[in-house]
């Protein structure tokens, strides 16, 4: 393609693309907030799911251990805590945290009537939620935070590292803080959510839905959904989005320039006879195929009309040419006829025609 027709191009295409650019770019801006935004708002549905799931099998378990009389109702509503005391062999290993530390961690270790019996009822229950990446923790709690039975995970045995045991045993413990009550004694609404800072530097939404057993308030089911996890998949998916918009952008881009060039060549084709014209080298195959353009659009139809000038001034040019020879000849003949003419009339040539008459007469006075 030569320069004229690679620039046209390039400025269509360009022209083009930028439109388009400007179209995606803000349609996915528009996607990645909005599917951001329902993914946000599918997460936290799920965790509400997952809180009035949890609520109501708590609420059956609770009412079948009063019905098949394993325990009372009194019983299953007794909220004494036994405070557990934590063998010298692991409290001497947190010799090395503050008063303040010290306080949080003995906060786990409590027993009731009912915390060894829910260890083999609900721990299985509660595992189940946490198949789900994102949801962090899922526990029964009493309307005083207590929380009889935590995640596997949380419930691992007391190691006297201090760090360790904070993040890894969590269970039997009074979860008394502003959150953590709020969520225990929320008997008016059928969800809470919150935003949940744990004493482990973790940041995640906590999602309750209160427990009810034999019509009374019992405590809540609480959900811990990650937000970190919930940042990572949203973040996740809108790299996804924007690297499928980047991709179906390259496409087009590319789409773009191939179809401009298909859609330049006709008039690239016009635009080489037009030039071959004006030198004088345009030939019969080049207008023959330039007459034959198919389509009725403009540069088609322009095509045609060239082709039948083109052919015209070729005639004429042909015609001009024989003229031009023929007067070329006329020319000639009168030029050489003009020289005769101008010998002729020289003294010379009268003086030889005189000296010509003159002998053929004395010949024809010797002969007679």
């Amino acid at each position: 393609m030569n320069k004229m027709f690679s620039t046209l191009a390039a400025r269509i295409s360009l022209i083009l693309i930028v439109v388009t650019l400007v179209f995606m770019v803000a349609f996915t801006v528009y996607l990645v907030r909005d599917r951001s935004d329902e993914m946000d708002e599918m997460i936290l549905q799920k965790g509400l799911s997952a809180a009035r799931t949890g609520a109501t099998v708590m609420e059956r378990t609770l009412n079948g251990i009063i019905d098949n009389s394993m325990f009372s109702t009194n019983e299953v509503f007794d909220r004494t805590v036994v405070p557990i005391d934590l063998p010298a062999r692991i409290t001497t290993g947190y010799a090395g945290a503050s008063e303040q530390a010290l306080a949080s961690i003995r906060k786990y270790h409590y027993a009731t009537t009912l915390d060894s019996y829910l260890d083999n009822v609900i721990l299985e229950v509660e595992d189940e939620f946490l198949k789900d990446p994102q949801i962090a923790f899922a526990v029964l709690v009493d309307v005083n935070g207590y929380l009889p039975t935590h995640n596997s995970r949380y419930s691992q045995l007391l190691t006297g590292d201090f760090a360790r045991d904070r993040d890894n045993n969590r269970t039997k413990s009074l979860f008394d803080d502003e959150v953590g009550l709020r969520a225990a004694r929320n008997a008016d609404q059928p969800y809470l959510k919150q935003v949940y800072k744990r004493d482990t530097g973790e940041v995640m939404w906590d999602i309750s839905a209160p427990v009810f057993v034999k019509g009374r308030y019992w405590g809540a089911f609480r959900i811990g959904l990650s937000m970190d996890k919930a940042a990572a998949a949203i973040a996740d998916l809108r790299w996804k989005l924007i690297l499928s918009m980047g991709l179906l952008l390259l496409i087009v881009v590319v789409a773009i320039n191939r179809v401009t060039e298909f859609m330049m060549r006709p008039l690239q084709l016009l635009h080489g006879g037009v030039e071959r014209m004006e030198k004088g080298e345009i030939g019969e195959d080049e207008i023959a195929r330039l007459s034959q353009t198919k389509g009725e659009d403009e540069v088609a139809v322009l095509s045609r009309v060239f082709a039948k000038m083109a052919a015209e001034v070729k005639a004429r040019e042909t015609r001009l040419k024989k003229q031009v020879e023929e007067l070329r000849i006329e020319i000639d003949h009168t030029k050489r006829a003009k020289q005769v003419a101008e010998i002729t009339e020289t003294d010379y040539f009268q003086n030889l025609r005189q000296k010509a008459r003159q002998l053929r007469a004395t010949e024809s006075s010797e002969e007679s």
